[in-house]
C-alpha cells in the first residue's frame, strides 16, 4: 500500500489453506507456523498507538466475536514471540464472506491519503483495520 507521499508499507506472509491450517479460536495464528512480517518507512497510527518506522512481526488471535492483531518488535530468524516486545494489540473489525476464501489473502488497502486498510481473510472470516500515517 503507498501512502500519498510515496512511502510504501508491505506484508509477508507464507501461504496458508483453509483446508489443512484450520483456525484455532483464542490461540494465535502464524499462517504456515511463521509469524507474518510488516514493513514500513513511515510512523504508523493504529487506533491510539504509534508504530514507529520499521520492521515488525505480525500475530492475529482469532475469535468467534473478535480477532486480535499483534505487532510485535521481535523479527529475526528462530526469533520466538515474546510478549514483552509487543508494540501494538488491538481489535480488528469482523465480518462474514459471502464466497469463502480458500486459502489466506492480506490486502493493504489504500483507502484515503493517509490510510492503508489491512484486510484478512480466511475461510468465511473477514477481519480488518485502519494503519494511518502519522
Amino acid at each position: 500500500c503507498t501512502f500519498e507521499d510515496g512511502k510504501e508499507i508491505s506484508i509477508r506472509y507464507n501461504p496458508a489453506i483453509f483446508a489443512k491450517e484450520k483456525l484455532q479460536f483464542g490461540k494465535m495464528w502464524t499462517p504456515g507456523g511463521e509469524p507474518m512480517l510488516l514493513f514500513t518507512p513511515a510512523d504508523l497510527a493504529l487506533e491510539n498507538a504509534t508504530l514507529p518506522a520499521g520492521a515488525y512481526s505480525v500475530y492475529i488471535i482469532p475469535d468467534k466475536k473478535k480477532w486480535t492483531l499483534i505487532i510485535n518488535k521481535g523479527v529475526g530468524a528462530d526469533n520466538k514471540y515474546d510478549q514483552q516486545k509487543d508494540v501494538i494489540r488491538t481489535s480488528m473489525d469482523l465480518g462474514s464472506l459471502g464466497e469463502p476464501a480458500t486459502e489466506l489473502q492480506l490486502t493493504l488497502a489504500h483507502i484515503g491519503p493517509k490510510v492503508c486498510n489491512l484486510r484478512v481473510y480466511y475461510g468465511k472470516d473477514g477481519a480488518w483495520t485502519d494503519f494511518k500515517e502519522k
